[in-house]
């Protein structure tokens, strides 16, 4: 009975009737709108899950370019309801990724239609390239493919006015 089951499930998936997966859920950038190299602000991110037939979102990470200083202390997430999201933050020491991470296993932390507000000190770096931000985020497996979606944010960089001999004279003038 239960391989009968999952046999119609999987049909059913294939004709695309209930097969659970990620697809146009996101991460946006909500702040900052502009970052002058070398200062320290809240990055703030807005994670939607929306996905079409019930993939919930697990785990979430963002990827800041080398040269950016995370600060982990300072990672947060907007609950929806009480205890919802439940996520364990962390900052790996090998790279420069914030990960908020279903930390009770099950059922995700953001079902179809939820989102939250995710954020995190960062010291960006003193010489920027234009390096976009990375994001993806982990269903909880249920369904079939895709069980992460990634994509980028790119960051608009306020650049610091170098002063010249000539601009410093003019102010003596």
């Amino acid at each position: 009975m239960r391989n009968s089951v999952i046999a119609v499930l999987c049909l059913l998936c294939l004709a695309g009737g209930v097969c659970a997966d990620l697809t146009d859920s996101y991460v946006m950038m909500s702040g900052p709108t502009e970052i002058v190299p070398g200062e320290t602000y809240t990055f703030t991110f807005w994670v939607q899950c929306a996905s079409p037939d019930g993939e919930a979102i697990a785990t979430v990470h963002v990827s800041f370019p080398d040269g950016y200083t995370l600060y982990p202390g300072t990672m947060a997430y907007d609950e929806i309801a009480s205890g919802t999201p439940s996520w364990d933050m962390f900052v790996p020491l090998i790279n420069h990724t914030a990960i908020w991470e279903d930390n009770d296993g099950g059922q995700g932390e953001l079902l179809p239609g939820e989102g939250t507000t995710i954020s995190i000190d960062v010291r960006v770096a003193d010489v920027l390239y234009g390096t976009p931000i990375f994001w993806c985020v982990d269903g909880d497996g249920a369904g079939a493919e895709p069980h992460e979606i990634c994509g980028c944010v790119q960051v608009a960089v306020n650049p610091v006015e170098e002063l010249s001999w000539s601009a410093i004279k003019s102010l003596y003038r």
